[in-house]
């Protein structure tokens, strides 16, 4: 799509968010940045994308508002301290692999969930390899929950799979419990080891698995 056709879309949504109801209040901090993002997402259909904004809303400031931050959604950065990581490769369907690395404190909820906007079909592998005695005191089933229905019903990219590796004692016997609430197919999937690091039982250096340059996700 070319950059005049983006800026019409663009200039179309800023338009339907004025008019809805739900969506006009959060106008200032629905930046072109962030919404951008959605509408690569979401392949630039504006109703499309107006949907799954108004779900984004109303999860993060009525459903779970204790839950998630106040702030601009495009200044949060997800791949920080390590705790986020993109595969250089796609997996064998074309799919962009993300890895989530849980040393020391739980990545923030809902903080930089527009950082996968960008992707069409994702998969999620959660490496839980240092998870501490301090994180299993804080997580809950509702925490739980609450992470799942913001991964696959907030952001406008199509979660394909989610995979919990390194599983230490602390985290097992939670993770038995919350397993169920998973659709049979997120859990049936796999990821070939041929492009995963050694850390998670692949081939390759950190260096060669990791995208190291991601592209900003504002620009287009």
């Amino acid at each position: 799509m070319e950059r005049d056709d983006h800026d019409r879309r663009m200039i179309q949504l800023r338009s339907r968010i004025k008019k809805n109801e739900k969506l006009s209040p959060f106008s200032d901090v629905l930046d072109d940045r962030f919404l951008l993002g959605f509408l690569r997402g979401k392949k630039f259909e504006i109703n499309d994308t107006i949907n799954c904004l108004e779900h984004y809303i109303y999860t993060r400031t009525v459903k779970y508002k204790s839950f998630l931050q106040n702030c601009k959604p495009s200044q949060t950065a997800m791949v920080e301290r390590g705790l986020y990581n993109q595969l250089r490769e796609r997996d064998h369907l074309g799919r962009f692999v993300w890895i989530t690395h849980m040393h020391g404190t739980f990545p923030r909820i809902g903080g930089g969930l527009h950082s996968f906007s960008t992707c069409d079909e994702l998969v999620m592998i959660i490496d839980c390899k240092d998870f501490s005695f301090n994180q299993a005191r804080r997580l809950s089933l509702k925490i739980f929950i609450l992470a799942i229905e913001l991964f696959f019903k907030c952001i406008p990219c199509r979660p394909k799979s989610i995979h919990f590796v390194n599983e230490n004692i602390l985290l097992h016997g939670a993770l038995s419990i919350m397993r169920p609430l998973l659709d049979t197919k997120l859990k049936d999937r796999h990821v070939s080891f041929e492009i995963l690091p050694v850390s998670l039982g692949g081939t390759r250096a950190f260096e060669e698995a990791y995208e190291t340059d991601l592209p900003d996700r504002g620009t287009t």
